[in-house]
């Protein structure tokens, strides 16, 4: 077993919807939000969601509020937003760790243990930055070989593969 420091392998994304459409009640347009943060999940971090948003948030700079993504496995991972101005603008942070940097990390660390040339491929799964997440990656060699590698991720961001 070797430990790696990774480098922060982490989308810390910050999404920024205009709720233009909001609801003559003043408050959040959820869908909006919903749609923005999905969106933001796929590009910066590559796995796809669901998002949930409070309804009848009130269109309040300053005011905060938390969507739920869920991914395909069933994994929720709270997404804090804020609503920035009275005129509907809604940011928000995903802290995620992004799965494409996190793969070629561990094809790495794989890589330098095994001392041979290898990739890994780690399931689409939503995993939280700065908390310690577990997951199973399959390392695959050039000449066709698969093996199953668990990695671990502590709250501080190393990556430590188990092979």
């Amino acid at each position: 077993m070797k430990v790696w420091g990774a480098r922060r392998s982490i989308a810390l994304a910050v999404g920024i919807a205009a709720s233009l459409s909001a609801c003559e009640k003043g408050t959040v347009d959820a869908p909006d939000v919903e749609q923005g943060v999905r969106q933001d999940i796929l590009a910066q971090v590559g796995v796809e969601t669901d998002v949930d948003c409070p309804k009848n948030v009130e269109l309040v700079a300053g005011t905060t509020f938390v969507c739920e993504a869920r991914d395909e496995g069933g994994t929720i991972v709270p997404v804090e937003a804020e609503v920035v101005t009275d005129e509907g603008q809604v940011r928000w942070n995903l802290g995620l760790y992004n799965i494409e940097d996190l793969e070629r990390e561990v094809g790495d660390v794989a890589g330098e243990q095994l001392d041979a040339a290898v990739r890994a491929d780690c399931p689409s799964q939503l995993l939280r930055e700065g908390r310690p997440e577990r997951i199973v990656c399959a390392i695959e060699f050039n000449d066709g070989r698969t093996r199953r590698a668990p990695v671990r991720i502590t709250a501080e961001g190393e990556v430590i593969v188990d092979l």
